[in-house]
């Protein structure tokens, strides 16, 4: 289904939008931050790293995945990859006192919380349920890259996403069982005539 399909369509989730996007433009700029972008093929790619992963690391379906941090590229993919995985991807405002991220970490029974560096330096002195995984080595984290899988535009601070441009998408070496009950798109409470897009 290409990605209009999808829009046009009644449901569709989100990861698989940007798989489609992948495909049709895998070229085009998918995130940008100061440090770098990120193309759709390389973010789908990205992506499937991430529900490997996580899905390596025993976290199930439904399983809530925690977020603690500001807005990145590296957010944006893994919030993607537990939406992949078919988890609850779970952000938490990183404003909150560390208590009060602890406490809701420990309620949404996260077995995984990756946290940013101003995350972690608040969370220093407190026990964190589950594993912890610092943004600033997410690129040992991930699953390893699939063969005759692409990478592309370098960013400097992540050195799995650097590579060569335009080779098709592939499978993830790891296997993740894609699932359609989380992440998304519903367009069915479009009031009538309004656009699809």
């Amino acid at each position: 289904m290409t990605a209009a399909e999808m829009l046009a369509s009644d449901f569709a989730t989100l990861p698989d939008l940007i798989r489609a996007h992948a495909a049709e433009q895998g070229d085009k700029v998918a995130l940008a931050e100061a440090d770098g972008e990120l193309d759709y093929a390389s973010l789908d790619a990205l992506v499937d790293r991430v529900a490997a992963a996580l899905q390596r690391d025993g976290v199930r379906q439904g399983d809530a995945v925690a977020i603690v941090a500001a807005a990145s590229i590296d957010y944006v993919a893994i919030f993607l990859g537990a939406l992949r995985a078919g988890c609850v991807a779970t952000p938490l405002a990183p404003s909150g006192t560390p208590d009060s991220i602890v406490a809701m970490i420990a309620d949404c029974a996260a077995p995984i919380t990756f946290v940013d560096a101003e995350a972690a330096s608040a969370l220093g002195g407190h026990h964190i349920p589950g594993k912890l995984v610092h943004l600033k080595s997410l690129g040992s984290w991930l699953a390893p890259v699939a063969r005759g899988r692409h990478r592309s535009r370098s960013r400097p601070r992540m050195a799995s996403t650097s590579s060569t441009r335009r080779a098709p998408p592939a499978s993830p070496r790891g296997s993740y069982k894609a699932t359609r009950c989380a992440g998304h798109i519903s367009t069915a409470t479009r009031p009538p005539g309004s656009p699809t897009r």
